[in-house]
């Protein structure tokens, strides 16, 4: 049986991606003015660079608009990323990173414990079989990038 003691809180708000954001018009401005100061058939990785410093300077996170609006100005954003020696094995239109792996005896956070709470107040008052178990233990993993042990505390600490 499931017991949570005290009110269930909330789940937390949907993470939002780069992707997601729109650029504004000030933003896209940006970009174009700043690719129109360099050659695309001669990119250096100095040029690279100062281009990843400006926008990054800018607040502009990598995302799908983002990478459409240097396609625009003739440029590709992998390209300038990877020449810069930015995310050079990731797809920068392929949305953020994934989060860092939970070092040993880090514990559960506190969102992690809220969603965790969030989910079992589902089943309370049942009795939870093993697919619920994998089930709960597999959106935990997903959610928050945990190793697919199908264990979610190290009882071994």
């Amino acid at each position: 049986m499931v017991s949570i003691s005290g009110s269930t809180p909330p789940p937390p708000p949907p993470r939002q991606s780069s992707q997601e954001t729109s650029l504004s018009e000030e933003q896209t401005t940006l970009i174009t003015d700043t690719l129109s100061e360099y050659d695309v058939d001669n990119l250096s990785e100095a040029d690279a660079q100062a281009i990843v410093n400006t926008f990054s300077e800018a607040g502009l996170t990598p995302g799908k608009e983002f990478a459409d609006a240097i396609a625009s100005a003739g440029f590709d954003a992998k390209e300038i990323g990877d020449l810069a020696g930015v995310g050079q094995s990731q797809d920068q239109s392929a949305g953020p990173p994934p989060p860092p792996p939970q070092s040993e005896g880090q514990g559960f956070t506190d969102e992690m414990l809220t969603t965790l709470e969030t989910l079992l107040s589902e089943y309370e008052g049942q009795d939870l079989d093993s697919d619920t178990i994998d089930s709960i233990t597999s959106t935990m993993e997903d959610l928050f990038g945990l190793d697919k042990t199908g264990r979610l505390l190290d009882v071994n600490a």
